[in-house]
């Protein structure tokens, strides 16, 4: 199920003017100064901040607030490459807090100085108590969505999420999942409170809640265009991972970037909504039901060059690849996404039989079968035999006395369409390659594909900040031309021309990556990348 949040992000005209003369000066790529804009509003906001004193109801618990505690966010920063992954360790939790999504959404941990906001707030920090907020900030420079995850290790309990910035024009989409792994019911979920958080007071109507979408959907409606605003919500189970996917809807010239602020903090409650029962004489005791057992399943899919049937060193993982479990019961399915190293796993399954498989199976083929903790794929259908858990079920590990593991379920991949690709980027120091930050991807370049016999055969242009693309192209040997405009000349040594000679595609080329999967390409693996850098030339 998902909880969605509307809201809008609209910088200061004065912020706007300062990093557009900026950029004209100082000839910075777009990117660095968005960043830089970026820390300079969350700095400026974070001294104004100003939480108000009146609600749209009361918090619905009462609150120890000397045992409550934020998540510490400060080892997050920025990062312009990929994976941009961060393991933390917090509050007796382990997470993985990851950022996805096109042009380099960005993360950073900061921190807001409880003193610098404290007059007339005193309602927030009699519950939060006395201490500075820690918040992960979540910006990006595109109107394209982008995600932030939080694989949590360690099950999250006993922990509010606190939502700063919602409003009217963008949207936040959240799913959750509990710690079997199961989508959680957002409806379920305590608003503990919310607000805006600028001194000209709360607007009763900030907030309408609402199902939409079926049972277990809720849209949060926001009525006001400020920025300053906050939310607080009480998951009411433990939780093993949350999504958020940060998109506007919001129309030109009023898109300025997107921005979002998240906060976690830890500490019970007590539930103050249901009166205390007086004391009843104690029921005659029943028997415990049996306790429920719960199963991981976890295993790596990559490209089988050779079709043996192992993962051998040259043998590429698949990411961002879905897997899917069925349960055969109910033919419930449940889908994981593996990451970068193709690894999948499937937590909190119950007892039962369930069928393993790519989420996309029809046109996809596996190798060889080798056995029930090996390649587990079918070659004829690129879907796993039934595979029954049960406590007794052969190699088992045991995780404790109700939850086991079953790993080395593998998806062997047979490598079917190849293709050729790379990037075109600027080379502003003139060093002949891609340089974080500083250079970037150029779009709208003409990219030539030529057969050995050097006939044109395909074109393409760099899309995708600077990427281009041959896909789906047949074995043999290839060239590329990339076109260097006029007034520029290419600075990679391997590429003086701008042509890349002697393109060897088979599935064995040890210089060739596996495709990310969900981009509309159908190759599964590509020569290259290819880089090629441009500079202008100054006369």
């Amino acid at each position: 199920m998902n909880l969605a949040v509307h809201y809008q992000c609209k910088n200061a005209v004065i912020i706007r003017s300062i990093f557009i003369k900026f950029l004209k000066n100082k000839k910075m790529h777009t990117k660095t100064v968005c960043l830089m804009a970026l820390l300079f509003m969350f700095v400026s906001s974070s001294w104004s901040l100003r939480f108000n004193e009146r609600f749209e109801k009361a918090v619905i618990c009462l609150c120890d607030n000397t045992t409550m505690s934020y998540y510490d966010f400060s080892n997050v920063k920025p990062a312009l490459s990929d994976p941009r992954s961060y393991y933390l360790e917090m509050n007796d939790t382990k997470v993985i807090v990851k950022v996805t999504g096109a042009n380099l959404p960005l993360v950073v941990g900061s921190k807001i100085p409880y003193k610098a906001v404290l007059d007339n707030n005193h309602k927030y920090f009699d519950f939060t108590g006395r201490q500075d907020i820690n918040v992960l900030l979540h910006q990006s420079c595109s109107q394209s969505p982008s995600n932030v995850t939080f694989d949590f290790l360690t099950p999250m309990n006993d922990t509010f999420l606190v939502l700063f910035g919602i409003s009217d024009s963008d949207l936040l989409q959240m799913n959750a999942w509990d710690a079997y792994g199961m989508p959680i019911n957002l409806l379920n979920w305590n608003t503990i409170d919310h607000g805006f958080l600028h001194p000209s007071g709360m607007n009763a109507a900030f907030l309408s809640n609402q199902a939409v979408g079926g049972k277990g959907s809720l849209m949060f409606n926001g009525t006001s265009s400020n920025v300053k605003s906050y939310v607080i919500v009480k998951p009411n189970i433990s939780v093993s991972k949350i999504t958020f996917t940060l998109s506007s809807v919001c129309q030109p010239p009023s898109c300025m970037g997107l921005n979002m602020m998240y906060a976690f903090i830890k500490g019970k409650c007590i539930d103050t909504t249901t009166p205390t029962p007086s004391p009843t004489r104690s029921p005659t005791p029943t028997p415990s039901p049996p306790p429920l057992h719960r199963y991981a399943l976890n295993g790596t899919f990559y490209y089988d060059r050779n079709e043996n049937g192992r993962q051998d060193p040259e043998d590429l993982p698949i990411s961002n690849m879905q897997v899917m479990a069925t349960r055969a019961s109910d033919g419930r399915q449940i889908t994981v996404v593996t990451n970068n190293n193709g690894v999948y796993t499937h937590r909190g399954l119950p007892d039962g039989t369930y069928i393993l498989g790519p989420r996309m199976s029809q046109g996809v083929m596996s190798t060889v079968k080798t056995g029930p903790n090996g390649n587990i794929l079918n070659p004829a259908t690129a879907m796993s035999d039934p595979v029954v858990l049960t406590n007794t079920t052969a190699g088992l590990i045991t995780l404790s006395e109700n939850s086991f593991l079953l790993n080395g379920l593998n998806g062997a991949i047979k490598i079917q369409k190849l293709g050729i690709m790379g990037v075109v980027c600027t080379d502003k120091d003139g060093d002949g390659k891609m340089t974080p930050i500083l250079d970037n991807g150029i779009d709208g370049i003409t990219v030539e594909l030529y057969d050995q016999n050097n006939k044109l055969i395909n074109t393409t242009e760099t899309r995708s900040v600077g990427r281009w693309m041959f896909d789906n192209v047949p074995l043999g040997k290839y060239s590329v031309q990339i076109k260097v405009p006029d007034g520029m000349k290419s600075t990679s040594t391997d590429y003086p021309t701008g042509k890349i000679s002697n393109i060897d595609a088979n599935k064995q080329n040890p210089q060739s990556v596996a495709v990310p999967q969900g981009l509309g390409w159908e190759s599964d693996i590509a020569m290259g990348p290819y880089t090629v850098c441009l500079q202008v030339i100054h006369i």
